[in-house]
């Protein structure tokens, strides 16, 4: 059978044998833009794919297809692989947005009732956190082929069903991923000297492949050091890698190839088939390969801030001005500002280990949510910090308020 290959991951030295292999990234492609995700890749390769056949008549007396009402679907696969919110990234991302939010498709229309967001307007964050993770479930720990239908469903009632049946997938995701993420955090404080440096590499045969890479963000966000967890069955691992900016965890695995039974990715995210005898070899090379530039590599988590601020600039008027900037993503972050000296009243951990809390300066106070951070309840109790965030409108049960999102906390000396 011909094949025709549509990817956008970094290439090996040989390209597989095929009729084409489309992929920006060969350094004979002429295409301008190389940041594409491999949805966008798909929906460039349909728009030539159609106009080849408009040429030769094929659409003589039938309607001619209008692609962008499938701009939501690039949407939600844009944003979710991560790349660059930049050039026909955004433009995707932008008009597909903008037909989420009204609900045409009735599989996305379902999804949006069980996720909270019936009749709100999704930005990337909303699509991020609440309907990509939803979808993604299902091919993690179930099928694929159920979000699929979903996607694809025109009947209501049908799509009200599959939504459930996803939500419920998610959150059997989230409570497995929580099972892990324990599991190695032990593991860390008892097998990682203080003051040891280097990549976080662990195997187990009791972990679902479908949700180490989700676990291994994780690792990332908190330790700031490359991450790759390795599902084993029958001597055989299944890994996914996560990483920071300053390390290409492709190009380090690529010298690593000897031990790897395969491997593939990009900069910050890939996966790998290894033995389970390679294992060790694995770590001692990947390890000497991380500390390159030095015994503790500067792999440090850094926030940039883009202005200080008080909390009374924090306005209606103010994040009007900033959604002219959205939508927003890798390479088009959302703006950061700091507030110094706020006073905290009433932490509380909400939801899946997310840390809520009123903050107050000179007389104005705001609610503000800290995501996966709930750890740190005990250190921000009456305390006085500075705190670096990105201002939200949050929308619940029909009110709307200004709401901080934390992005990282200072807490003041004697507080």
């Amino acid at each position: 059978m011909d094949t025709i290959i549509l990817d956008h991951h970094e290439l090996s030295d040989t390209l597989p044998a095929a009729a084409a292999a489309v992929n920006p990234k060969r350094a004979d492609c002429r295409f301008p833009f190389k940041h594409l995700a491999a949805v966008g890749i798909v929906f460039n390769f349909l728009i030539a794919m159609r106009g080849a056949l408009r040429r030769e008549g094929f659409w003589r007396n039938d309607a001619y297809p209008n692609l962008r009402e499938y701009l939501d679907l690039v949407a939600l696969g844009t944003i979710g692989d991560i790349v660059p919110l930049v050039d026909e990234n955004r433009i995707f991302v932008k008009i597909g947005l903008d037909l989420i939010s009204e609900e045409r498709r009735i599989g996305l229309r379902a999804l949006k009732q069980v996720s909270g967001l019936e009749h709100q307007v999704i930005d990337s964050s909303k699509a991020s956190f609440a309907l990509i993770p939803r979808i993604n479930a299902a091919g993690r720990i179930a099928s694929a082929g159920d979000a699929a239908e979903l996607l694809l469903s025109e009947n209501p009632d049908q799509a009200e069903e599959l939504a459930r049946k996803l939500d419920g997938f998610n959150r059997k995701r989230q409570a497995m991923e929580k099972v892990i993420l324990n599991e190695i955090l032990e593991k860390v404080e008892k097998e990682v000297a203080v003051g040891e440096y280097g990549p976080l590499v662990f195997a187990s045969p009791h972990w679902h492949p479908g949700i180490l890479g989700i676990v291994a963000s994780k690792l990332v966000d908190r330790f700031g050091r490359p991450a790759i967890l390795i599902s084993l069955k029958d001597g055989v691992g299944k890994g996914s890698g996560r990483s920071v900016a300053d390390f290409n965890i492709f190009e380090g695995l690529k010298r690593c190839q000897a031990h790897l039974l395969s491997y593939g990715g990009h900069h910050y995210a890939a996966g790998i088939s290894i033995r389970e005898e390679d294992i060790d070899p694995f770590l001692k090379l990947f390890r000497e390969i991380v500390r390159e530039n030095g015994p503790e590599p500067d792999f440090a988590v850094c926030t940039t801030i883009d202005a200080q601020c008080g909390l009374m600039d924090i306005t209606h008027e103010l994040l009007s001005q900033i959604e002219q900037l959205a939508p927003f993503g890798s390479r088009n972050p959302e703006p950061v500002f700091c507030v110094r000296n706020v006073i905290v009243a009433s932490p509380s951990i909400v939801g899946n280990n997310h840390l809520k809390m009123r903050v107050s300066h000179d007389g104005v106070s705001r609610n503000s949510i800290w995501f996966s951070r709930g750890q740190y309840l005990p250190e921000l109790s009456a305390a006085v910090l500075d705190i670096v965030f990105t201002p939200q409108i949050n929308t619940w049960n029909g009110n709307a308020d200004i709401q901080l999102k934390m992005r990282d906390v200072a807490v003041q000396p004697n507080s």
